[in-house]
């Protein structure tokens, strides 16, 4: 156990500061309650179909997805900002394996296991056996 008298001149660990750390479950409940409002997950929405539009472009990533869309961004509030960040990156990643598990073309490196993992996306959309 931290003994706060020990640290009493240091701002960092100060009683009040030790004496609330227990409280941090409820801080970081807060902050779910505030990106849930429906406005964020607008936002997200928003994000996770660009970043899908945009991911399957072979070649482009979720890193390079974010850095295009960074404009988007520029007239929004922060933290709707940062949550159509999240939106963008996950979407490119899962657009990114959308072309490689169909078309056999990975557009990253990280999406190359997909490709050598999963079987052949055949004309009518089944999958058949991988030939080695």
């Amino acid at each position: 156990m931290l003994d706060a008298n020990q640290y009493a001149d240091s701002p960092r660990f100060s009683p009040e500061v030790v004496n609330t750390a227990g409280a941090a479950g409820t801080i970081g409940l807060a902050h779910f309650v505030v990106a849930l409002t429906p406005a964020h997950l607008a936002w997200c929405l928003l994000g996770t179909t660009l970043g899908t539009a945009i991911g399957v472009l072979p070649g482009i990533g979720p890193a390079l997805t974010v850095s295009l869309l960074l404009p988007v961004t520029f007239g929004v509030e922060p933290t709707a900002a940062l949550i159509m960040f999240a939106g963008l990156y996950y979407g490119a990643m899962f657009g990114g394996s959308t072309t490689s598990i169909l078309l056999n073309t990975p557009g990253e490196s990280a999406t190359v296991a997909f490709m050598r993992g999963l079987g052949v996306a055949l004309p009518n959309g089944a999958f058949g056996e991988r030939q080695s």
